[in-house]
């Protein structure tokens, strides 16, 4: 398999996981905004619409080897890991801690979307250089 091959894989491995978790964030988001009755549940909604929006416009941009996927991406991963990290202690009104592990498997999740993604993304990067 080339090079150009294995990229080409790697690039809609990424899209299609991006897509699946936004689309699912975003539809989760909606859901939730009516219930946000505290300024920490409204903030947690805001960063779940955030990474949603960055992590679709990440997609399409890689999509179409825009140079701004990278920055997209990384709007993306800050926001999942913020939303991730207050989801447990704003609903499910749990401990501190149980925020701080739901932030690093946000974290995990994210940093393995973004191997598919720089895999994917070497022909954009070559070509903007």
């Amino acid at each position: 398999m080339t090079p150009e091959r294995k990229a080409h894989i790697w690039r809609w491995v990424a899209i299609v996981l991006l897509v699946a978790l936004c689309g699912s964030g975003m539809n989760s988001a909606r859901d939730a905004w009516p219930g946000a009755t505290t300024s920490a549940q409204r903030a947690q909604v805001a960063a779940q619409v955030v990474y949603s929006t960055a992590g679709l416009l990440a997609a399409v941009a890689l999509a179409a080897r825009w140079p701004i996927a990278r920055r997209l991406f990384r709007i993306f991963a800050v926001a999942a890991v913020i939303a991730a990290g207050l989801a447990p202690v704003v609903w499910g009104e749990t401990a501190w801690w149980t925020g701080v592990l739901a932030a690093v498997a946000g974290a995990a999740m994210a940093w393995l979307i973004w191997l598919a993604f720089v895999r994917g993304d070497r022909s954009v990067v070559e070509e903007a250089t």
